[in-house]
């Protein structure tokens, strides 16, 4: 019989960017314009910024060979948060942004920081139901904590705080039930780091990349484009929803496939994973390139309506994306970390490249922020599935029986 956490995983991870999008649309029905301009700007902020002071450890908690104590990494956990609020109301401060929002965006960025390392301690231990439950927990309680408060209080500043209360109580109630594991009292902070910086650069760069299209239209474009492109990339969003929730329903089998020396297994549960999601990426890129600009239409306004051609390599770029994640997950499982370190550097590269060549030879904006999409998926595909043959043709060491 099928684990729930099956289910309850993807929903969970798609209600937690349901609620995001939730949180945006409450804001313009409530608070209107101005305010959800501060609240996108100082996202598009604290995004990257802790991405950058999370240190991967998530990835490297459910990855890295060497075990060492839960304890570690809460540690250095917290010291990346403190060091997040620091840079993020810093930036906040000197662009002159709303201090009450700035601040509480600090909050929920806390939250959001604690209950992922939970996540990963819960994934660890391959409960995937608990997973599950307490991700869709979490999606259910920001909706409802900003609709309820959003609807008593004039100030946008308090639902957005109370969001990252919510990550801080859920991780902690959460914590009161023990979970199994294999008790060490090794610190390895030093082992920890090691791994993490590669971790974090790669994460930090592909947080990067998800904002090159919108640097380019900023750059070459107007405002009204960068919302027009903004609606159609949803496309992306959905894409990489899928493959991240693959890649976090397959990262414990892989782990304990590589583990056990089941090397076969493990390429070929890649294998049909990668083909299963390129097959459904190809048959969604015909679908959404057919009627993709009638539905942008539908569900936006007339005003947003992509040209074909323009959202025609936004959608292809959407395709390759999700197949992606498995190399990766590939990657994290040899505990290749600089591997994905250098496939992210170069994505980044590779999505300025295509989306200025065409940019200049086209005169298109749209077109080359189009483009830089595809290009940057491309090129990671590309890199990533030449660092996971690499690994594969070295033979892994003989494992000796126990007499």
């Amino acid at each position: 019989m099928r684990s729930p956490g099956r289910v309850l995983v993807p929903v969970g991870i798609i209600g937690t960017a349901l609620a995001q999008w939730a949180i945006v649309l409450i804001f313009a029905r409530r608070y209107g314009e101005v305010a959800v301009g501060d609240y996108s700007i100082l996202y598009s902020i604290a995004t990257p910024t802790f991405v950058a002071a999370q240190f991967g450890l998530r990835d490297v908690y459910l990855t890295l060979s060497q075990r060492f104590a839960p304890r570690s990494y809460l540690t250095m956990r917290l010291t990346g948060i403190v060091l997040g609020v620091a840079v993020l109301v810093a930036v906040g401060l000197a662009r002159g942004l709303p201090i009450g929002l700035t601040l509480a965006m600090a909050a929920m960025k806390v939250g959001e920081s604690v209950v992922d390392l939970r996540y990963a301690f819960v994934q660890s231990a391959n409960r995937m139901t608990r997973l599950g439950t307490v991700m869709i927990g979490y999606a259910i309680g920001m909706i409802t904590v900003v609709l309820v408060s959003s609807l008593i209080v004039p100030d946008p500043a308090l639902p957005v705080a109370l969001t990252g209360l919510l990550g801080v109580g859920i991780a902690i109630v959460d914590s009161l039930v023990p979970l199994p594991g294999t008790p060490t009292r090794r610190r390895g902070y030093s082992s920890i780091m090691r791994a993490a910086v590669p971790v974090t650069m790669s994460h930090l760069l592909f947080s990067l990349v998800t904002y090159t299209p919108i640097f380019l239209l900023g750059a070459f474009g107007d405002r009204a484009q960068v919302g027009v492109y903004t609606g159609a990339s949803y496309l992306l969003v959905l894409a990489n929803l899928i493959g991240s929730t693959v890649q976090t329903l397959l990262l414990p089998r892989f782990r304990d496939l590589r583990a056990s020396g089941r090397r076969s297994d493990l390429l070929g549960s890649a294998r049909r994973s990668f083909v299963g999601l390129a097959g459904v990426g190809a048959v969604g890129a015909v679908v959404a390139i057919a009627f993709g600009p009638q539905v942008l239409g539908l569900v936006y306004g007339q005003g947003f309506v992509m040209e074909r051609g323009h959202l025609a390599p936004l959608v292809l770029a959407a395709a390759i994306v999700a197949p992606g994640y498995i190399l990766n997950a590939l990657l994290l499982v040899f505990n290749a970390y600089r591997a994905g370190t250098v496939s992210a550097a170069a994505t980044l590269a590779g999505s300025f490249a295509f989306g200025l060549a065409v940019t200049y030879f086209t005169g298109s904006a749209m077109l080359g922020a189009s483009w830089a999409a595809l290009g940057g998926s491309l090129t990671r595909i590309v890199v990533s599935g030449l660092q996971v043959i690499r690994r594969v043709r070295v033979p892994e060491p003989a494992v000796t029986a126990p007499a």
